[in-house]
């Protein structure tokens, strides 16, 4: 028997008690988009990071889960602090299929912004964003 602020049981009931409680569930992470988050319009999302000086544009669904790049290419251009001129570039698609890359030509510090026009199949320009680089959360 077991005594607890006026109560008196068996030591079997509060074992029993305790191992009858069902188990905690961990509740479900929501999937991480790499680098800076941007919402589409048709619910999708893009992720922008810089890694090993390139800046990779990745996509994913509305679960925020990776999905194949759905564009051909995309121009991008920006201003940076440390150079004269503008620089302009174009990112293609990148080995793993879910990513546009541009060639390694963003140098560090990342204090602007990026403006990128994505490119569809049919040679088309469709959407335009200003990525601004200060909110990278990670570079390498």
């Amino acid at each position: 028997m077991a005594a607890s602020i006026g109560v008196t049981m068996p030591l079997t009931a509060l074992y029993s008690r305790a191992q009858s409680r069902p188990p905690t569930q961990k509740s479900e992470e929501e999937p991480e988009i790499i680098g800076i988050q941007v919402a589409r319009d048709d619910g999708t999302f893009l992720g922008f990071a810089v890694e090993n000086l390139a800046l990779v544009m990745r996509f994913y669904d509305e679960e925020k889960k990776p999905m194949a790049a759905d564009v051909a290419r995309a121009t991008v251009w920006w201003d940076p602090v440390n150079k004269a001129g503008k620089v302009r570039t174009v990112m293609n698609p990148g080995a793993d299929g879910v990513s546009l890359q541009s060639p390694a030509k963003l140098r560090p510090p990342y204090v602007y912004q990026v403006v990128v026009t994505v490119i569809g199949a049919d040679g088309e320009a469709g959407e335009t964003y200003f990525v601004d680089l200060k909110n990278l959360p990670d570079s390498k």
